[in-house]
């Protein structure tokens, strides 16, 4: 059991019996009872747009019911609080369509491409995709993959709030998913890149419920609310300090919690085939706002003072003057300090490609969060003091640090287990997303070929992975499914460029019988020749191998019959 559970369990006993009562469970359950009644999943089946979508919070549709006397029982307290709230935030993202200025428009405001010409039909499909989760719900599915539904993106809270009135027992009454997975990773939950809040909410009471006894028979808003206050005093990156000065924080915070504040950021290493999508996920987790991240890229030149900075000369006219020049680490920091309210973060591209150990150096056992480990960097210190902020020696606690890491690289520096257990690893899977619309790969055809690049980068990875005896790590030679654009491969030389010589030069060098068909009779030698037989080809799948080209044929010819 991880030891943080244990603490939480410890304080879970302390603090339950004051949490418990018995007028705010009826009215929990009085409420939640009423909007069942209400709005049943058959009900919400059959609204009209008119009805479902959000006005103001007094209005009677659902959306506004939803988001004003459902959110706040009675309307605006707080302290009335039944379930997630979902108060804050634009409202076209909590409901998926909104009508705004003259305009229906969906999760993503009134941008160009986001204004819906069709709202009725639109709408339905939100229903229905809401109506198939909401189903699921009440079925005891829990762990829904919501990147299967793209009508329901930014809509995440109000289903969490749905789920909560569903079954109360088993969700949270919480719902930031940045909160949310700050206490997966506290706890050691394990999660995965499509989690969205009711998923990390319903793993996380579900965590609590297995591992602490005394839970059961608990009323679940009641175990909320003091998870709740756990989480901000020993998980979150930052304290609520509202309407609190200075000194009364530090006469508040002990030495334990100032440990936990600490153990609250979080150093990732997305890892990979290239190709696979990690930079992406990324920046679609830490890097939304260019305000709140730093980025930077190791390579074998990389150093120490690269990443946190140097004095350096500066030329003024005709005079020089010694400055400190920071560097993305020493810069990152001045953004937490000044950010305590913002979670920030540091990108890392390419970790191993860089000297990891002589690049951190001393700064190397910050990335332990669970010490008090500090460390004395006059550089860093210096630059903090001319900024207005104060370093302590330990990294903010609202500072991410997140990676990126290649695993077919080749000259490259290995992360040693010391170093590698600072971090949590979160493989990106090699696989192409159905809802992504923007890339257009996933409809995309490979020129000369007529099969489908997803067809032709899997048949050919099942193909490398079957050689484990020429080919070294064979399973981190495979081809990344984001590897090229839909436009490369309409183009015949950039799809060469990128994937034949890509093939050529990792995986069939050394034995191209293996791969590619002979060159005028003989076995091809050079990747001029490869270039020929493809430029010349009418059917670009001729220039495989038989046995690779029969394996290719099979998928188009699966995807022609299943078009008929």
């Amino acid at each position: 059991m991880n030891d943080n559970i244990l603490k939480f369990r410890e304080y879970f006993l302390e603090n339950i019996q004051n949490e418990i009562s018995s007028e705010n469970e009826e009215k929990n359950k009085r409420v939640i009872a009423e909007f069942n009644k209400e709005y049943p999943i058959e009900k919400i089946a059959n609204l009209s747009l008119s009805e479902y979508i959000y006005k103001n919070y007094d209005a009677d549709t659902f959306c506004s019911r939803l988001a004003g006397y459902y959110n706040n029982y009675g309307r605006g307290d707080v302290e009335n609080l039944v379930g997630p709230s979902i108060k804050s935030g634009s409202i076209n993202s909590k409901f998926g369509i909104y009508y705004l200025d003259g305009h229906y428009v969906n999760y993503k405001r009134k941008k160009e491409g986001n204004l819906i010409s069709n709202p009725e039909e639109y709408f339905d499909e939100i229903k229905k995709q809401l109506i198939e989760v909401l189903t699921k719900i009440s079925k005891g599915i829990n762990n829904i993959d919501y990147a299967k539904y793209d009508h329901l993106k930014g809509m995440y809270n109000t289903i969490l709030k749905l789920a909560f009135f569903i079954n109360p027992q088993s969700y949270l009454t919480f719902g930031n998913r940045n909160d949310l997975l700050k206490i997966c990773n506290y706890f050691g939950i394990e999660t995965d890149k499509n989690d969205e809040s009711p998923n990390l909410s319903y793993k996380i009471k579900k965590y609590i419920d297995d591992n602490i006894e005394e839970t059961k028979g608990i009323y679940g808003p009641n175990i909320c609310s003091i998870l709740y206050d756990y989480s901000e005093k020993f998980i979150f990156a930052v304290k609520n300090k509202k309407n609190k000065d200075k000194k009364a924080i530090e006469k508040e915070t002990s030495n334990n919690e100032k440990k936990h504040e600490i153990e609250s950021g979080i150093n990732e290493i997305y890892y990979g085939v290239p190709g696979c999508g990690k930079s992406f996920e990324v920046d679609s987790r830490y890097a939304k706002d260019s305000k709140y991240y730093v980025r930077t890229v190791f390579h074998p030149d990389y150093s120490y003072t690269d990443f946190v900075g140097q004095i350096m000369p500066v030329k003024n006219g005709k005079d020089f003057s010694y400055e400190p020049i920071p560097g993305p680490l020493t810069l990152a920091i001045v953004k937490a300090l000044k950010n305590e309210n913002k979670s920030v973060s540091l990108i890392i591209e390419e970790i191993n490609r860089g000297n990891a150990a002589a690049i951190f150096g001393d700064l190397f056992q910050l990335l332990d969060r669970k010490t008090n480990y500090r460390i004395s960097n006059e550089f860093i210190k210096n630059y903090c003091d001319i900024n207005g902020v104060k370093f302590e020696g330990v990294l903010p606690p609202n500072l991410n640090i997140i990676a990126t890491m290649n695993t077919s690289d080749q000259n490259v520096f290995v992360l040693d287990n010391a170093f590698r257990r600072r971090w949590d690893f979160i493989r990106i899977k090699n696989e192409l997303n159905k809802e992504d619309k923007d890339s257009g790969l996933w409809e995309a055809k490979v020129v000369k070929m007529n099969i489908l690049w997803k067809d032709f980068y899997e048949t050919i990875n099942e193909y490398i992975i079957s050689d484990d005896e020429t080919i070294l790590n064979n399973e981190d030679k495979r081809l990344g499914a984001y590897s090229v654009t839909a436009e490369q491969l309409k183009d015949e030389k950039k799809f060469a460029d990128k994937v034949l010589l890509y093939l050529w030069d990792n995986i069939a060098k050394y034995n191209p019988s293996r791969w590619f068909a002979n060159y005028e009779g003989k076995q091809i030698k050079v990747y001029d020749q490869l270039i020929e037989m493809f430029s010349n080809s009418i059917n670009g799948l001729d220039i495989f191998s038989k046995e690779l080209k029969d394996a290719l044929m099979t998928k188009v010819q699966k995807e022609s019959n299943s078009n008929e």
